[in-house]
Parts: C-alpha cells; structure tokens; sequence
C-alpha cells in the first residue's frame, strides 16, 4: 500500500507547482499546430481528438511544446480537444495556449490547465488513500508487543 502510494506522489507531485503557477499567472498565445488525429477508443465506441503543438516566443528563440515534468517526464504530448476546437486548429494550423513566462515549457491548451489541475490533485489523493493506512498498518505492526503478561482479574467475591 505504501508502495503505491508513494508512487502515484512520485509522479503527480512534480506537476502540482507549475501547473498550479500556470493557474495564476498563465500568458496565452498562438501555437502552431505541428500534427492532428482522431484516435478511437479501445472498443471503436469513442472518438478522440487530438493535436501536437509548438510556438516560441521569440522569432528564432527557442521552442515549447506540451510536455510533462518529474521523473519520466515526456516531451511533444498530444492535447485532446473538443470536436468543434479541434476542427479549427486543424483548419488554421493554430491553436491558443497558456505559458508560464517564467517556465514557457510550462504550457497548456488555453482554459485546460484547471482541468490538470483537478488530475494532480486527485492522484495526490490517490497517494493518500494508499499511503496513509500503509503506513499505520506498517506502524501498527512494527509496534513491540507485551509477552507474557497475564490480563489482571477483579476479585469475583
């Protein structure tokens, strides 16, 4: 238990201060949309609409895509849009996103980064469920116990 809930902190909590900064303080722009894709669920029921983004900030300065922080961190991550989103960014080529202008690699689909927000937290819930008994039934069990010791009686008389 404490296993797991050591890893879903592991990974979650990384993202919890940018994300949270990008909140706050999140400049918007146009990105260029590098690659788009509708994706079907597992079973062919459900439709996913994706795209891959990049802008830089300066005309020859360095680019930004979606990534992700901490340990395993991945860069060029496809950000699901809604249908009628995804339409026009496919359309023009452009999407508007939220940076952080202290970290631009700190960066979101415009309006999504609550939304990540809310998943940050709930695996840091997650974290809690798992961690916290974990770690009262290792306490528990680590406890020395008393042998030996016979419960006193009261006098029956």
């Amino acid at each position: 238990m404490i296993a797991v809930g050591l890893l879903f902190s592991f990974f979650s909590y990384p993202q919890l201060g940018p994300i949270r900064e990008l909140c706050q303080h999140g400049v918007r722009t146009a990105a260029d949309v590098i690659d788009a894709r509708i994706s079907s669920d597992m079973h062919g029921f459900g439709k996913s609409y994706d795209i891959r983004y990049r802008f830089r900030l300066k005309p020859h300065g360095p680019s930004y895509e979606m990534s992700e922080r901490g340990p395993l961190a991945r860069n060029e991550l496809w950000a699901t849009l809604p249908k009628e989103q995804w339409d026009e960014a496919a359309r023009s080529g452009k999407v508007e996103i939220e940076y952080l202008p202290s970290d631009p690699s700190v960066n979101e689909i415009a309006g999504n980064a609550g939304k990540e927000l809310i998943g940050v937290y709930a695996l840091m819930g997650f974290a809690a469920v798992f961690g916290v008994p974990g770690a009262i039934l290792c306490i528990c069990a680590a406890r020395p116990t008393r042998v030996g010791r016979t419960p006193s009686r009261r006098n029956a008389t």
